[in-house]
């Protein structure tokens, strides 16, 4: 799905290749809002996030801060997130609390833990009900069969084959990869990507490059992964599929988040994800 504004200041979404909640939708076919900014912070203040037990990162010694002028990568809860070196500190922050407030929404709204398809369908649509707006239209998931592969070396050969080939994005996204497998399996930042899909068949999540997006936006270019192993999962970055029918469905989708929105709803989005940022984000220097 597709959301533009209109000249009125209106938010049209367009239905693509799948609608908003991941279903299909008939080409051309609408739906409008009539006060896009009331609609917005609306959706952000009846947003419900779940709770988890703390992942024990909270003032650990040696895990730095979101911070300008250097690449980086971060855990955001269990997504994957790499900062380019332009990207300012504080537009850091602010795609750093909407993607967790998204992700925490979408769990609390799909609590079985092992159904990917619908948590990814809340997570967009949580994205694009908070400002968000997709690139084009959002395409299927192509799924291949990844029996005796891991999920850390399918995740930087889905990046090969997404990414354009010497692209930035692409360097980047494999740095931050590779910077996760080489840290020990009990390391903060580990234990904080695993812990979502700990114990569960399956696991959607995704890994994203942000670049700044005219004065002050923001763009994510986005691999989105489903892993479903038909067995409990432990360790997730490193498990190895054994399943015969063991699957990874994965795509790329490119959103945007206007500076417009930003300056509007960030420290709405901020203050619904106060106090739990520091238990559930973690960067790492590349």
């Amino acid at each position: 799905m597709r959301g533009c504004l209109s000249p009125g200041g209106t938010r049209v979404y367009i239905s693509g290749q799948i609608g908003l909640m991941g279903r299909p939708a008939e080409l051309g076919s609408f739906v409008m809002s009539t006060d896009t900014n009331t609609d917005i912070a609306g959706f952000i203040e009846r947003a419900e996030l779940a709770e988890t037990p703390p992942s024990g990162i909270r003032g650990l010694a040696g895990i730095p801060t979101l911070a300008s002028e250097i690449e980086q990568g971060a855990i955001v809860d269990s997504n994957v997130v790499t900062y380019r070196k332009d990207v300012p500190e504080q537009l850091r922050n602010d795609v750093a609390n909407w993607l967790f407030l998204a992700q925490r929404v979408a769990t609390k709204k799909v609590p079985d833990i092992s159904d990917a398809k619908e948590w990814t369908d809340e997570y967009y649509k949580t994205l694009l009900g908070s400002g968000w707006v997709t690139r084009g239209q959002v395409g299927s998931f192509h799924k291949e069969n990844v029996k005796g592969s891991n999920v850390h070396e399918n995740i930087l050969r889905v990046a090969t084959v997404l990414l354009a080939p010497a692209s930035a994005a692409l360097a980047i996204v494999t740095a931050a990869i590779t910077a996760l497998g080489d840290m020990d399996k009990g390391s903060p930042w580990i234990t904080l990507f695993n812990r979502r899909a700990e114990d569960a068949t399956a696991v959607g999540f995704q890994v994203a490059d942000c670049t700044p997006n005219g004065e002050g936006g923001a763009s994510l270019e986005c691999l989105d992964f489903q892993f479903y192993a038909y067995k409990s999962m432990t360790k997730v970055l490193f498990f190895t599929f054994e399943s015969e029918r063991a699957e990874l469905r994965r795509r790329r989708v490119i959103i945007d988040l206007p500076a417009a929105t930003i300056a509007q709803f960030r420290d709405q989005v901020a203050t619904k994800v106060r106090g739990k940022i520091a238990d559930n984000i973690a960067a790492y220097d590349l």
